[in-house]
């Protein structure tokens, strides 16, 4: 599904928007927790153990821990894009650009890269989780050095991003229902492109704060969890959000249906459509100048 969203939006790359750049990175996100996640967890739940050695738990531990935390960092940065275009008209303008969007694409990345980089520079560690289905930090030692570095990470990939994210929606929100100068059209829009972002923003927050607060239990309680298969669950649980994004992306983003269903699923049966009328005017009718520099980032 990551894939095809991806190919949507090479489809779409003339008319990609701001914002579309950073569901694309998303989606590059979410494919690569698709191709090095997922496979490495399943197979060791079904093996019940795992298999891969201790340099692989290492990797596999940096790996998942920078497309977990770069997942929530871009969904931040999706969220204060929301907001400074619907509340600061001005600070909008600048904005509402392709070189900004990647500008904050790269720090967030970077500060995903730094966290999840740091245990190999002294700072955290890595080990084989107590289910040996996965790997990452190491949460339940209880020296100051990993409970320092669990901290953090509780804080800056999850906690402040997750009241950051809570604040901006809410103050779009507001300016939604307070913009009556806007069109019903422009409104329309305004609704939607906010609906994806709160929409990819819940899937995450449903999908991993199982395993956050698992985590977080086992750190500050001498008692483990039990049974095993509790703790087991939330690890198998939280890469179900690679799947849920992109049939969030189909279902919002009617660009993307519209390339899907006119080109991709044509190709993939081997009949090749041209693009339609409908489809063209669908993608004209989004691209046309909106009322107010509100919608730029639409």
């Amino acid at each position: 599904m990551n894939t095809i969203v991806l190919i949507a939006g090479y489809k779409a790359n003339t008319v990609l928007r701001p914002i579309d750049i950073c569901i694309m990175n998303l989606a590059v996100i979410d494919l690569g927790m698709s191709l090095i996640g997922c496979p490495f967890v399943f197979y060791s739940f079904l093996t019940h153990g795992w298999k891969f050695g201790m340099i692989g738990c290492q990797l596999y531990g940096m790996m998942g821990s920078f497309l977990g935390y770069a997942s929530i960092n871009i969904l931040t940065l999706i969220a204060v894009l929301r907001y400074i275009v619907m509340r600061h008209r001005a600070q909008a303008i600048w904005i509402n650009t392709k070189t900004t969007v990647l500008k904050g694409l790269v720090a967030v990345n970077v500060a995903a890269l730094f966290w999840s980089i740091t245990p190999f520079i002294g700072w955290g560690q890595f080990d084989i989780e107590p289910t040996k289905t996965s790997c990452t930090v190491k949460f339940w030692d209880k020296s100051a050095n990993v409970l320092s570095y669990i901290i953090s990470i509780f804080l800056f990939n999850f906690v402040i991003p997750m009241v950051l994210i809570l604040f901006t929606y809410c103050r779009v929100a507001q300016a939604l229902r307070g913009h009556t100068c806007l069109s019903k059209t422009s409104q329309t829009a305004e609704q939607r492109i906010t609906k994806i972002g709160i929409a990819i923003t819940t899937g995450f927050f449903i999908t991993w704060s199982p395993y956050a607060i698992v985590c977080f239990w086992e750190t500050f309680h001498s008692e483990p969890v039990k049974p095993a298969v509790i703790k087991a669950f939330p690890t198998v649980f939280a890469k179900t959000a690679t799947l849920i994004n992109p049939i969030i992306y189909v279902i919002i983003v009617k660009r993307f249906r519209l390339i899907i269903k006119h080109e991709i699923l044509w190709w993939i049966f081997g009949k090749h459509k041209k693009e339609s009328p409908d489809m063209n005017r669908s993608i004209e009718l989004e691209l046309q100048p909106r009322e107010s520099t509100h919608t730029m980032l639409v």
